[in-house]
């Protein structure tokens, strides 16, 4: 059989193929194939796109993406924003938003971009004064809410969020929280036990080819 090696450069959300399905990854490096992009993501690009703007930022995304995308979802979009003006974000002021990264993982360069991080105090002094800050990087996810494996599987992206803004400012990991906010929902999901620096390099090492 012919042996597929692990390119030396991946997006984020590879990450998670990478771990529940190694066989379909090789394929994809294989034989590479358009992608399609499902209802879920499109609906993301919009509300992306939105919150982008909402917060006074230049859009990522091309206005014929946009233009392609919202066409067909301007009522979608219209009920996510709602959504997300009654969550615990939208009251808060983010400490940064669409910060993309680059780190290294056993080798191999992982790009990404982080949705949004936020501050909070983490403890204050008797004196009023501020001991240290803690963090949230928050994914906002326009789908419906994992469950079980599917959930499992998907915590290795805010895994590798946390890793790459710890090494990004140099804040301690366990000042670090990630969690996913489902918009539609309007839940936040806070997984426990996220991998590691060292999990995410096993990850990666263990798979550098593969059949």
């Amino acid at each position: 059989p012919e042996v597929v090696f692990l390119p030396q450069r991946l997006a984020v959300s590879t990450l998670l193929t990478l771990q529940s399905d190694p066989n379909e990854l090789a394929l994809k490096i294989r034989r590479p194939m358009p992608s399609h992009t499902d209802i879920y993501a499109q609906r993301g690009t919009v509300f992306h796109s939105w919150i982008e703007k909402y917060f006074k930022l230049p859009t990522l995304f091309s206005d014929d993406e946009i233009a392609l995308e919202s066409s067909s979802s301007d009522l979608e979009l219209e009920i996510l924003k709602a959504r997300w003006f009654e969550s615990e974000w939208a009251k808060l002021t983010p400490f940064e938003v669409e910060t993309p990264f680059e780190t290294v993982l056993g080798g191999v360069l992982i790009r990404g971009r982080m949705d949004a991080i936020y501050r909070f105090e983490s403890s204050v002094t008797e004196a009023g004064s501020i001991n240290e800050f803690r963090y949230e990087v928050v994914d906002w996810k326009s789908g419906k809410v994992k469950e079980g494996e599917d959930l499992a599987n998907a915590t290795i992206q805010l895994a590798a969020y946390r890793l790459a803004f710890s090494r990004l400012t140099g804040v301690p990991i366990n000042l670090i929280s990630a969690a996913f906010h489902y918009v539609a929902e309007n839940e936040t999901l806070r997984p426990a036990d996220l991998m590691d620096e060292a999990d995410l390099i096993a990850l990666v090492e263990n798979i550098k080819e593969f059949q």
